[in-house]
């Protein structure tokens, strides 16, 4: 869902609640005006006629000496909020319900206010946004076992397959650009479904059927990722990256054919990881962020937990922990010199849980069965907080920088050094 979501829906929330009270006063004001003409109706004396006076010359008195009148005595003035109100006849207005009630009435009425402004909110989620989610996940994961079924049972030739990917992800693509104009929000679900399509029809295509090379399909996600990218940034909405990241981590999943190509696997993920980190420099979307953290740690862990062999897997366990570590801790310096991120804790906890999970994974003892030792050094630095560049301003470490994380390997020379707080 979109940051702006909550604002609007409680606007509307508060311009209904403003038109409720307008036309309580306008009703109020008219049985005013009505009582007002009653009365002044009534008041009116009825038109009678009359002689005119004769004009009469009183005699003058006589001249005395005056005195001066003694003043008025001075009365206490009245308090203006402690007068009687006017009568106005049989009209009299109704008394506030909450100034009569007691205070666990107000406490009730508020809560039932509450819980009916949240009944119209879920009612609106669910309509508007719950559906159509739901509905191009279905389409998506549809697709996904589709294509599985067909492989399967061999259905379709595997170039045909390819080519029905591809018209369905592009006519989905093509569909959303259509109804922008009039459907923001569904035509953002359906071009990140689309999207998502494109990605593991792309996947599946070099992976498991060879039909275009290393090169080609490298060239297609550079460009899918650049689009969506784009898009993401043109609507202003985090359901293309979150919808389409989730339809596009499930492809290893949904294709999978146990071909062993986990090269192909990790240069897929940092792919949709690159994704990540260009949408960072436009705009300020934490959970996309820690959903792309979440999927692309889950995926290195089960693969180090289920198929890791050092013997095979060194290297390359250790260039896609480099990549995956270099890309996640870009995006966060990103959030904190671009966007200003406040939440000092929170990017802490993130740029550290990062730097751990890369360190665990090279400080496996398994790494070390064939001779080759993995060895991470912390050391803490001083007792001072520290500032990470002049734009992180409002980031400061609570705590001593972290230095001369490093990485050793027995048979290469530093393999991989470097700092990753400057002291």
């Amino acid at each position: 869902m979109s940051d702006l979501d909550p604002t609007i829906a409680a606007l509307e929330a508060r311009l209904d609640s403003l038109v409720r009270t307008q036309i309580d006063f306008q009703v109020e004001v008219t049985a005013i005006r009505k009582e007002l003409s009653r009365l002044r109706g009534a008041q009116r004396p009825e038109s009678q006629p009359f002689a005119r006076p004769q004009s009469v010359t009183p005699p003058s008195p006589p001249q005395q000496h005056q005195q001066p009148s003694p003043p008025p005595p001075v009365t206490e003035r009245q308090n203006p909020r402690e007068a009687d109100p006017p009568a106005f006849g049989s009209y009299q207005r109704q008394a506030k319900a909450a100034e009569a009630e007691p205070a666990t009435g107000k406490y009730t009425r508020y809560f039932n206010n509450y819980v009916d402004n949240a009944r119209g909110d879920l009612e609106k989620f669910i309509g508007e946004n719950l559906i159509s989610k739901i509905g191009i996940i279905v389409l998506i994961l549809g697709v996904g076992i589709g294509a599985k079924y067909a492989i399967d049972n061999e259905l379709v030739s595997p170039l045909a397959r390819i080519v029905i990917g591809y018209v369905f992800g592009f006519g989905l693509v093509g569909l959303a650009v259509w109804i922008k104009a009039k459907y923001l929000k569904f035509s953002a679900v359906l071009l990140s479904g689309g999207m998502a399509i494109l990605y593991f029809i792309t996947y599946f295509a070099y992976s498991a059927y060879q039909l275009i090379d290393q090169r080609t399909s490298f060239a297609l996600m550079v460009m899918f990722t650049i689009f969506t990218v784009v898009a993401a940034v043109v609507y202003n909405l985090q359901v293309i990256a979150h919808v389409g990241l989730v339809g596009a981590y499930a492809v290893p999943f949904l294709l999978s054919n146990d071909s062993g190509n986990y090269p192909a696997l990790f240069i897929y993920v940092s792919f949709l990881n690159v994704g990540v980190l260009a949408i960072s420099v436009k705009r300020y979307w934490r959970l996309l962020f820690y959903t792309s953290s979440f999927f692309t740690w889950s995926i290195f862990g089960l693969w180090f937990a289920t198929e890791y062999s050092s013997e095979s897997h060194l290297y390359l366990a250790l260039g896609t922990l480099a990549v995956f570590f270099a890309i996640f801790f870009a995006t966060k310096v990103i959030h904190g010199v671009v966007h200003t991120e406040s939440d000092t804790r929170e990017s802490l906890i993130a740029t550290v849980g990062t730097t751990v999970i890369f360190i665990y994974f090279c400080r496996d003892q398994r790494a070390t069965r064939y001779g080759r030792r993995i060895r991470s050094d912390f050391r803490i630095a001083g007792s001072r907080g520290t500032r990470v560049g002049s734009g992180l301003e409002q980031v400061y470490w609570p705590f001593s920088s972290l230095c001369g994380i490093s990485v050793h390997v027995a048979d290469l020379r530093s393999l991989v050094r470097r700092s990753i707080f400057a002291g």
